[in-house]
């Protein structure tokens, strides 16, 4: 009887230890937690790496002062990657354009949250995107602008805005021929982030005056450099089936003008 007592014992006791064991911990974030890609509203672009206030808004058609002041951003424009920018009016219902990044590619640069529009998508996004100055580098000859020819090579197609690639004008060439600066400014973005425009270097000239230098098969200046009328920026690249070709676009204000009311006639 003892024996049978001592047995029962102890099998109660491990029962109760078998009770009380906790149960392995999936130490996996929750799917709740898990990171979420949240569409863009309308009218916002989330910046990625690479991009300066200036090529957002060449981008939609807009000043870069336009989009500081949608968003209040202040000198120097300092922007993050992941940071929704409004890229349109607050008074307007339509865009121009929207353009909502894939989700790999804003997973890829950082977390995407419900935050303000105007505020970094986390606080652990610290890497600032290209930012510039306001004014250039190093001090540029001053009087009024004097335009010259990015390049020499025949007119391919002239300023019609309401056709594809006609912001601006197409001028023909030769693969590498030289691309320069069309009047002195400093270069406020250089690569190839904006779709449609190939290796692109966009060049401030005031206040009010940028240029652009599309399809280009080498960049051969960075953001922030100053660069005079007539110096060499870019190798001359192409465009599909048009070839060898520079796509040469003026806006003011962030709007396209043409090129040629600007140009010297040749």
């Amino acid at each position: 009887m003892t024996r049978r007592l001592v047995l029962l014992g102890c099998c109660v006791l491990q029962l109760t230890a078998c009770g009380t064991t906790p149960a392995p911990v999936d130490e996996r974030p929750a799917v709740s937690q898990r990171l979420k890609v949240v569409p863009l509203p309308p009218g916002y672009h989330q910046v990625k790496r690479g991009d300066t206030l200036y090529s957002i808004a060449f981008q939609y058609g807009y000043s870069y002062d336009q989009i500081a002041a949608w968003n209040a951003i202040a000198a120097p424009y300092v922007i993050h990657v992941g940071q929704r920018l409004r890229v349109m009016s607050p008074g307007a219902t339509t865009p121009s354009m929207v353009r909502v990044l894939p989700a790999e590619a804003v997973a890829s640069s950082a977390p995407a949250t419900a935050a303000e529009p105007s505020a970094p998508a986390s606080a652990q996004v610290v890497a600032p995107a290209s930012n510039l100055p306001t004014a250039p580098p190093e001090k540029l000859p001053s009087g009024p602008l004097r335009w010259n020819w990015p390049c020499q090579g025949k007119l391919l197609h002239g300023f019609n805005p309401d056709q594809p690639g006609g912001k601006g004008i197409g001028i023909g060439g030769r693969l590498g021929q030289d691309v320069t600066a069309a009047a002195n400014g400093w270069v406020v973005y250089s690569g190839s982030g904006l779709m449609g425009y190939g290796q692109l270097v966009i060049v401030k000239h005031d206040k009010s005056l940028l240029s652009a230098y599309g399809h280009n098969g080498r960049l051969l200046v960075k953001e922030g450099d100053a660069v005079h009328a007539g110096e060499v920026i870019a190798a001359m690249g192409a465009n599909g089936a048009s070839g060898p070709m520079l796509h040469f676009e003026i806006r003011r204000d962030g709007k396209p003008v043409n090129p040629l009311n600007y140009l010297p006639r040749r």
